[in-house]
Parts: C-alpha cells; sequence; structure tokens
C-alpha cells in the first residue's frame, strides 16, 4: 500500500462505526456538516462521517462546487437523492482529474413514522412490507448512465435500514396520499456493493440462473423486479456494452450478454 493511501473499511467495520455515530447527540452529529435540506440532514451527516470519520476533509471547494470529501485525489460525493443532481459535479470532477466515489443509500428494511405537523404528535411506527433492494437504484443509475464505468468513477451502493418519519399533511382523511418526508434516519446497514467496471455493473444487474439469450420478461422474473426496472437494468447494460440485441424470440426482443463491456 502506497504512502497516504487508506485501507478501505470493511462492512462488518462500517456497521460498528455507524452504530456508534447513532449514539451521538445532534450537536455532534451535525457539527460542520450541514449540507442539503433538513430532510437530508441527518442521513447525509451520518453517512458522511461513516464514509470518512475526519471532519478535516470534509466540505472541500473544487472549483465552483463544493465536495462532501476530498482526499488524496478522491471526491466522495453523498448523494441521498436523486443522481440526476450530480451531473454537473461528476462532469468537473473527472474532468479535472480526480477520482470520485458516489455514495447512494438503497432502502432494506424501512420504519414509517408518522407525525401530526401542527401538535408533533408522532403515531406508533409500524414497518413497511416492503424490503428493498439494490435494484431499487436502477432508475438512480440510469439518470448517470452516460459516467457508469468511466475511469475514475465508483459508486458505492449502501442498503439501508431506516426510519422514515413523515408529516401528515398530504390529502385524503388520512392525510397520508403525498404527503412529505421530514427526515430519514439510518438504523442499520444491511449491505454495500462497490460499482466501477462494466463487469461489477452486469454482476450487480443479472441473477444467476437467468437464461440466454434472455428478454426483459425473463430477466424481471429471474430477479423478481418489476418490467419497468427490468427495461431499466437492459438499457444500462446496452450502455455499458455488456449485453447486446439477438434477435427476437416470438414477439420479445432478446439480448445476448457480451464477453467484453465497450461503451457505445
Amino acid at each position: 500500500m502506497s504512502q497516504g493511501e487508506r485501507t478501505e473499511p470493511s462492512l462488518a467495520e462500517l456497521r460498528e462505526r455507524l452504530h456508534e455515530l447513532l449514539k451521538l447527540p445532534d450537536e455532534e452529529l451535525f457539527s460542520k456538516s450541514g449540507v442539503g435540506t433538513l430532510s437530508e440532514k441527518r442521513l447525509h451527516a451520518a453517512l458522511k462521517l461513516l464514509i470518512q470519520p475526519d471532519r478535516s476533509l470534509h466540505e472541500a471547494a473544487i472549483g465552483r462546487f463544493t465536495a462532501d470529501i476530498l482526499e488524496n485525489g478522491t471526491v466522495t460525493e453523498i448523494q441521498t437523492r436523486s443522481l440526476d443532481r450530480l451531473r454537473e459535479k461528476l462532469g468537473c470532477y473527472l474532468a479535472e482529474g480526480y477520482s470520485v466515489n458516489v455514495v447512494y443509500p438503497v432502502a432494506h428494511k424501512k420504519w414509517i413514522v408518522w407525525v401530526d405537523p401542527e401538535t408533533k404528535e408522532a403515531l406508533p411506527e409500524r414497518r413497511s412490507p416492503k424490503t428493498g433492494s439494490y435494484y431499487d437504484a436502477l432508475w438512480e443509475l440510469y439518470k448517470i448512465k452516460d459516467y457508469l464505468g468511466s475511469p475514475g468513477l465508483r459508486l458505492t451502493l449502501l442498503l439501508m435500514d431506516v426510519r422514515d418519519i413523515r408529516r401528515l399533511d398530504g390529502f385524503g382523511k388520512s392525510r397520508k396520499r403525498r404527503s412529505n418526508r421530514e427526515e430519514r434516519v439510518p438504523v442499520e446497514l444491511a449491505g454495500m456493493i462497490s460499482l466501477s467496471s462494466p463487469e461489477d455493473y452486469r454482476a450487480m444487474l443479472l441473477p444467476e440462473g437467468l437464461i440466454m439469450p434472455f428478454s426483459a420478461a425473463d430477466l424481471a422474473q429471474a430477479a423478481r423486479i418489476p418490467s419497468r426496472s427490468a427495461y431499466t437494468a437492459i438499457n444500462i447494460l446496452l450502455r455499458l456494452g455488456m449485453a447486446a440485441p439477438a434477435g427476437k424470440m416470438g414477439r420479445r426482443r432478446v439480448y445476448k450478454i457480451t464477453e467484453q463491456g465497450e461503451l457505445t
């Protein structure tokens, strides 16, 4: 390992670090790390300290942008919302020769807490029946598909259990329809994957046992994802050169896996 290079923490180490961060009082958690809207602050601040505990490396100016973390020529951006907000930053950082790590949390298990915005009274939390997976990040990955597989770019997907605090300020009798999120609070780190090469994306997107050639319906069934997500996954694979059209089987378009990805 070269001088100045640090070893990437393991999942177990990050999980233990998160447990310690969750014990911090708010004034310590948010110290020097208040970027973004109120609804993002807690999750954003916790993830920034999770990835880099040294606050002196936080919020570094690069041109007209401010990077969440800058260490040894590597920019880390924590993005808790839409990845398309990063496109301009990515273009700048990569053009300037920086390596970039985009950290994006994906909700795994979720507990929902409804809060009355007037009385501040909270209803008992309930567990959402849905369990999330890395596939839930597909649409966000598609938004930055032109950068995926670029030299120097890495995406870190964190599969996280969260407490979703929502306001009872929506429509309908329950006031839940189209309501606003107050905050997402991290609870546990369930998993983590790193994506940099086209092969990394192929390993994430294509489940074992998928027949070849495959259609979007085949992928949706094998991965247990909606058809729309399967089409998004195929578009990403096509962009990375990891898949190619292979004609039709009946009325369905089918695709094959290529030997080596080439950006198209």
